[in-house]
């Protein structure tokens, strides 16, 4: 997994994500999900996420492919 050290340094404000975590429609979050493939090391993954009513979509409008509870870390844009 990853901790705050490992995030981009020239964002500011990073939040550690905790389950239960409230977000309202129309926040955008740049969020980061760690991601692992069979042998290879844990990577960041950075998304843009809209919060719309009924769920998450990223930044072209379509549905985000992760669930909040996803998240590792996020900031509020």
């Amino acid at each position: 997994m990853i901790d705050a050290r490992q995030l981009a340094a020239n964002v500011t404000g990073w939040a550690k994500y905790v389950d239960g975590t409230e977000f309202e429609e129309g926040d955008t979050l740049l969020a980061v999900v760690a991601t692992s493939y069979l042998g290879e090391p844990w990577s960041n993954c950075y998304h843009v996420v809209n919060i719309v009513e009924g769920g998450c979509e990223d930044s072209n409008g379509d549905p985000w492919g992760w669930e909040l509870s996803d998240i590792d870390f996020y900031v509020k844009l």
